[in-house]
């Protein structure tokens, strides 16, 4: 498919959903593939736009790969970081790495994103994070939500998405305070919440996080779900903190 392809089938069929949760729309200045809320490529009259939405799942690159009118390439995923590639790790094959906006004009990429190396070692930092947020947890070092809280990650906690209910980010507008979070070491209770809402936290773990913050309703729950929930919290901070940095979660 491509801008003159797309404009087509808009125009002459009233065929709009392609696939699951997948649909053929008109936007500002072309014609794009809408998957839940986002626009993951876009066609323009000189260029496809591509983006994930900072939901970098399975089924996002699936619905980039079939779509996208570029040519010999392809989206891939080596070790949690998504690739424009024209073959894999082969000698002969051109990588470049993927990034929101990206877009391929006149032969040639524009808008990539950083070395795979800055990624690997930001990914590696989110882990030490979350496994270290986690212990400070479970050690009483993490108070409950209050006014002292980051502002952008405070303000998550209250205000859904009136499409999809999920957890709205005003973080996502300016990443650089994840950053600095993850660099000062700071545990911000606000972050496990939305992390725990965003990636659908079982009540175990919730009931856990209560006992930890000294609700009455959860006493005694640490002691019983600890053990079971911990690695699950974990795992909610780091993909959490993968998403607001765009990476692979």
């Amino acid at each position: 498919m491509d801008y003159e392809t797309t404009k087509t089938m808009y125009e002459t069929t009233r065929k709009r959903k392609l696939q699951n949760n997948t649909y053929l729309v008109k936007t500002d200045n072309g014609y794009g593939i809408k998957l839940h809320n986002t626009i993951v490529v876009e066609y323009l009259p000189d260029r496809t736009i591509l983006n994930s939405g900072g939901w970098k799942t399975p089924t996002t690159k699936n619905r980039i790969n079939e779509y996208m009118s570029t040519g010999i390439w392809s989206l891939i995923q080596n070790n949690g970081v998504w690739l424009i590639s024209t073959g894999g790790f082969g000698v002969a094959a051109t990588n470049y790495v993927f990034a929101d906006g990206c877009y391929y004009k006149d032969k040639k990429w524009y808008n990539i994103g950083n070395d795979i190396k800055t990624i690997n070692k930001q990914r590696k930092a989110v882990r030490k994070y979350a496994k270290d947020f986690t212990q400070a947890l479970f050690d009483g070092k993490v108070p409950k939500p209050s006014t002292g809280d980051c502002w952008y990650c405070s303000m998550v906690v209250s205000k859904p998405d009136k499409d999809t209910g999920k957890p709205l980010s005003a973080a996502m507008k300016d990443k650089s305070h994840i950053e600095s979070h993850i660099a000062e070491k700071y545990y911000v209770p606000s972050l496990l919440v939305n992390a725990q809402n965003e990636f659908g936290a079982s009540q175990a773990s919730w009931w856990v996080v209560g006992d930890l913050w000294n609700e009455p309703q959860c006493k005694g729950m640490a002691n019983i779900y600890g053990r079971i929930v911990k690695q699950q919290i974990e795992q909610n901070i780091r993909r959490y903190c993968y998403r607001q940095l765009g990476l692979v979660s």
